[in-house]
């Protein structure tokens, strides 16, 4: 696994698309918006299907998000199960363990659904989006929507320096492994740990400042590759037809089957 393949799959060629970056980036906005006030699974499925062929449609390519849906999805099933052992609502089932019986409640139940629901969706539109556009675009687009631009500058630089940060951090985890610390007793593992994160910082900072310094000696300018994209009229029509069906669906589908 390269270092490229660490960040998120935008991609690699401009292409000519009738909706502009903008357009693009509200969709994904939005579509976030109303997945976290939806409070029926067949509603945020409903919305996610939408955005799902609506971005199939400009080649976004679904199998290469797979692999950061499943490592993004793991932290998101743990931050559910936090919820899923909390006292709410009636006792859903109970199930002994040994000397030990556990109780599951019937609103902490579905708040863990909700939030593993929402997470996997939300995270699989998110990079379904960054296969449609660039680096360049989707930090273009953001300075488009008014975004304040220390928050773009943060955005940039972590774009930026996470690939760089990726690939130190392997380096110095092969080294010790290499020198058979993984084995070793706990203390020295966790000084190990320690010295991975402070080494892969300061080699990061030092490979960054020279990835910088080059940029500037060939004329790439941050700020210049940073600039504001132009609205197209196609999404005056596409942004607020999303909104419209998305307000439907928050209504709830069940309630337009029955």
């Amino acid at each position: 696994m390269s270092s490229n393949d660490f960040l998120l799959p935008f991609r690699d060629k401009t292409q000519n698309k009738p909706i502009s970056n903008i357009g693009l980036t509200l969709v994904m906005i939005i579509a976030l918006i109303y997945i976290a006030l939806c409070d029926q699974l067949l509603s945020i499925l409903t919305i996610y299907i939408i955005c799902f062929i609506f971005y199939i449609s400009f080649r976004a390519r679904f199998l290469k998000t797979l692999n950061i849906v499943g490592t993004a999805y793991i932290v998101i099933f743990f931050i559910g199960l936090s919820s899923l052992f909390l006292k709410q609502g009636d006792i859903l089932a109970s199930f002994p363990i040994g000397n030990i019986r556990i109780y599951f409640y019937e609103v902490a139940v579905f708040r863990a659904i909700f939030i593993w629901v929402r997470g996997l969706f939300s995270v699989s539109i998110i990079t379904l989006y960054t296969t449609t556009i660039t680096v360049q675009e989707f930090i273009q687009s953001l300075r488009s929507i008014f975004l304040p631009n220390i928050l773009v500058t943060i955005i940039l630089l972590i774009l930026r320096y996470t690939p760089m940060l990726y690939q130190q951090g392997t380096e110095i985890r092969t080294a010790q492994e290499l020198r058979g610390l993984n084995s070793a007793p706990y203390s020295r593992r966790f000084a190990a740990a320690a010295s991975r994160i402070g080494g892969t910082l300061i080699r990061s900072i030092k490979k960054g400042t020279q990835v910088y310094e080059a940029m500037i000696l060939r004329g790439l300018e941050s700020s210049e590759l940073v600039q504001r994209s132009y609205v197209k009229w196609l999404d005056f029509l596409i942004v607020p037809i999303f909104i419209i069906i998305f307000t439907f669906i928050l209504g709830g589908v069940y309630e337009w089957i029955i």
